[in-house]
């Protein structure tokens, strides 16, 4: 994940470098004034009073929210999702095998499990299982589990 970020924070300052050197070739003032934007120290105070603390904070508002969506996008999406209420298994997203649901349940009871969640999550090209709310071993019997169903 870091290398997503950093190669994202490289293509980002690739681009705003590409920006104020084609924009410098016709107006060398923008240059001066960008520069300033992006360089001038934070406690400094220009001639035009804050504007360019406030500009700057906006830019960086950008690449935060840019940053953050990104991320969001790299998330692996749930292809189900089970959530585990008074011992009850229901299905609030997708459709995971029905043998899978009917031994998950009487798996759910053996461990005596009264609240969780169990998400089916796509990672390089399988299913993979995530869970909350349960013990490490009933975690592994439900992976365990899962191995006789996965879908790929």
């Amino acid at each position: 994940m870091s290398k997503v970020v950093s190669n994202l924070a490289l293509v980002i300052w690739l681009c705003s470098t590409i920006h104020v050197e084609a924009k410098a070739a016709h107006f060398p003032s923008l240059l001066n004034s960008t520069h300033a934007l992006l360089f001038e120290e934070l406690g400094e105070e220009s001639s035009s009073g804050w504007q360019p603390m406030i500009d700057r904070a906006k830019f960086i508002a950008l690449i935060c929210v840019i940053i953050f969506i990104f991320w969001l996008a790299m998330q692996p999406h749930a292809v189900f999702y089970i959530s585990v209420r008074n011992g009850q298994a229901k299905v609030h997203k997708g459709s995971p095998p029905i043998a899978f649901l009917q031994d998950l349940k009487s798996e759910l009871e053996k461990c005596n499990v009264k609240k969780a969640t169990i998400r089916g999550v796509r990672l390089r090209g399988r299913i993979a299982i995530q869970t909350s709310g349960l013990s490490a071993a009933t975690q592994q019997h439900i992976r365990n589990l899962w191995r006789l169903y996965d879908l790929k």
